[in-house]
């Protein structure tokens, strides 16, 4: 059998002015994996984008950073259910 490695971005528009400009939040999920993390690299140099929350199957309940120190990110890794990215108010 086959399995596919998959990364989905979930962007949330946000009217939530900062500095006069808007922000859009964001969500990765598959972020342990290397197109997650380069994403989330791009992400955190985008002006117009936050980085809400990181979704892993793999590395579920550890701090992004200690896996990936020069992302230089607060959040942790959160577990990878269709129902955990519902309820995520962004």
């Amino acid at each position: 059998m086959n399995k596919y490695k998959y990364i989905c971005i979930i962007i949330h528009i946000d009217l939530c002015a900062v500095r006069g400009e808007f922000l859009l939040k964001v969500a990765v999920v598959g972020a342990s994996g290397y197109s997650g993390v380069e994403l989330i690299r791009l992400i955190k140099q985008h002006p117009y984008f936050e980085l809400e929350a990181v979704f892993s199957s793999s590395q579920m309940g550890k701090p992004l950073d200690s896996i990936y120190p020069h992302l230089d990110s607060n959040l942790m890794l959160e577990e990878l259910t269709i129902e955990k990215i519902a309820e995520k108010e962004m």
